[in-house]
Formats: structure tokens, C-alpha cells, sequence
């Protein structure tokens, strides 16, 4: 059965997708500019760059405030912090001393090599290429993939304090290892370097939940000094997806998340986008993002990849 699914998360966007047991993975991150954002909202500059160090053992990562919670009743919940600014908040490698993903990690070492012709998940290239060649022998493009591997667009890292702990709140409450689901997070910064502020969205669905409750508080928080630092969103291992060999986790922005993060009014305003697995990471700055699509004239008429292939069916619904 086909359905139409609304997501909403920055405005209204129209995504498609085939319904199974698993939603097949279409928007993870679907945006528009609805609305126009307040009028003197600075944008983000470059102000907190992440250490690349590798490090540290784990426990020294995580939140030190509790978040304001609200659950929306559908099995999403909304999540805000006002962390005092540490600089460990975004070092690469330093995850959370979590039992629940050492746990994860271990069935992905187990399940992906397994049954998906021994590709090691913990080695994201190898993964984008592994998601590369599906797409490719699907007769689509490859640019986006390409842009990353050789190095046009964005960072390869291990996931960071604040990935490794919005990934533990998201699997608190809808576990991977059960059905990979997605968050999608805005993360800011105040001017002063004093005060971090993150606004998490989880939900039990293959996409990102709406998360229209959060703009008014964000644009307010604009106008009193903050940057948007980033947008977050998890793009999960689909260890279900057997049948077309695509175990996806793999941190490349999809046709409908380009598309959102290019016609997002407050995405306007942030200096970046991140996407994590949650034990890796791309970050890429949105001015540009043009560059995965290549010759935009070429790409007319072609059909988006989603996070996950799921045939031809899939593609057609994308």
C-alpha cells in the first residue's frame, strides 16, 4: 500500500514513502520556508569550532542541566537544555559512557558484517561506498557520495559529546536495536561562549518529527544574542533491509534533506548541518550544500535518493 505522509519541521513538506513493517527512510529531514523568519536575526558565524582530536575515554560526556520535557502523546517528545558552555560539549570521540550503545555497537559489529556482505559499520567510507555502488547500479547519481569521499563537501569525525548524547536520549525511549528511528535536534550558542541550548525532537518514526513548537523560542533566542549553531538529525542503521543490501547509517544528507535544508527560512540563519549515526559524523557548512547536487541543469528530471534503498518502488515514491 502506498501512503502519502506530511511531515512537518521547519514548515510543511510533502514526502512519500512505501509502507512496511519499517518505514522506508524518505525525508529524515523535511523543511520549507513557510513563514517569514523575524526581521534583525544575526547569522551564525563560525564561532565554536569543534575539537578533532581523537579522545579521551568515555564519561566525562553529557549534559550537566536537566531538559525541559513535553510529550506530544504520539510517542514524540520535545527536549531543551541550557547547558553551561564546555568546550567537551563538541569534541570528537568523547561519547557518552553509555551501556545501551556499547550494546548497540556490538549487535551492528555482529549484524551488518553478517548479512551484508561483511562491510564493517564502524568504518563510515566504507559504508558511503557500499550505499554508493547500490545507487549507482540503480542507474542514479553518485554525486552526493563522491562529494564526500573525495573530499568537496564537509568532515568525516567520530560523533561528539552532543551527538553521542541526544543518540542515547533518542534510544531511551525508541530503541535502535528494535526499529531505527530518527531526532532531529537544533543546537545554539550565545555570543558570550556561556550557554549552549539544544532543542531535541525524538519520535518513533523513520523521519524527523515535526518540531514547529520549538520556532518561536528559537528566533526568540536569536534576537537575544544566540547563533544557530547547527541543525542535527540521525540517519540510522536499517539492519532490516536485507533484501536490497542497503544497511544505510550513512551520513549523507538525502535528495529530500537537501532540498529542505535549501528552502528553510531558519536554516537560512545557521552556519551548518550535521548528520550522525551516532557513532560517526559529516558536518558540512550549508553554504555548500549545492555542491553534492553537481550540475544543478544535469540533476533536473533525475530522482532523489532517499537514506535507505528499497527498489525501484521506493525510488519512485521519493
Amino acid at each position: 500500500m502506498r501512503v502519502l505522509a506530511f511531515f512537518v519541521l521547519l514548515g510543511v513538506v510533502e514526502s512519500r514513502r512505501k509502507t512496511s513493517k519499517l518505514p522506508s527512510a524518505g525525508a529524515a529531514l523535511a523543511v520549507s520556508s513557510v513563514g517569514d523568519a523575524p526581521a534583525e536575526v544575526p547569522v551564525a558565524e563560525d564561532t565554536a569550532a569543534e575539537s578533532t582530536e581523537d579522545v579521551v575515554a568515555p564519561g566525562a560526556c553529557g549534559f550537566v542541566t536537566e531538559p525541559v520535557e513535553n510529550s506530544f502523546g504520539d510517542g514524540t517528545r520535545s527536549f531543551v537544555w541550557s547547558e553551561p558552555w564546555r568546550e567537551d560539549l563538541f569534541t570528537n570521540g568523547l561519547l557518552l559512557d553509555d551501556a545501551a550503545f556499547q550494546q548497540y555497537t556490538e549487535w551492528l559489529k555482529e549484524t551488518i558484517p553478517r548479512d551484508f556482505g561483511g562491510l564493517d559499520p564502524l568504518d563510515q567510507r566504507a559504508c558511503l561506498m557500499h550505499q554508493r555502488d547500490i545507487y549507482k547500479n540503480a542507474g542514479m547519481s553518485t554525486r552526493p557520495w563522491d562529494a564526500i569521499l573525495n573530499g568537496s563537501v564537509g568532515t568525516l569525525s567520530a560523533a561528539n559529546c552532543i551527538e553521542s548524547a541526544l543518540w542515547a536520549k533518542q534510544n531511551e525511549h525508541h530503541p535502535q536495536m528494535v526499529s531505527p528511528t530518527e531526532f532531529g535536534a537544533f543546537i545554539l550558542i550565545n555570543r558570550a561562549r556561556t550557554t549552549v541550548k539544544v532543542y531535541l525532537q525524538t519520535g518513533p518514526t523513520l523521519s524527523v518529527p515535526g518540531m514547529s513548537w520549538s520556532y518561536q523560542a528559537i528566533y526568540q533566542d536569536l534576537r537575544d544574542g544566540f547563533q544557530l549553531r547547527t541543525f542535527l538529525h540521525l540517519h540510522p542503521f536499517t539492519a532490516d533491509n536485507v533484501k536490497w543490501q542497503d544497511c544505510a547509517g550513512t551520513c549523507v544528507p538525502s535528495g529530500p534533506d537537501r532540498n529542505s535544508l535549501a528552502n528553510s527560512s531558519l536554516m537560512s540563519l545557521a552556519q551548518s548541518a550535521w548528520i550522525t549515526n551516532g557513532h560517526d559524523s559529516l558536518r558540512f557548512p550549508l553554504s555548500k550544500l549545492g555542491l553534492f547536487n553537481g550540475n544543478a541543469a544535469a540533476a533536473l528530471g533525475q530522482v532523489e535518493h532517499l537514506e535507505t534503498y528499497r527498489g525501484e518502488q521506493g525510488l519512485e515514491q521519493a
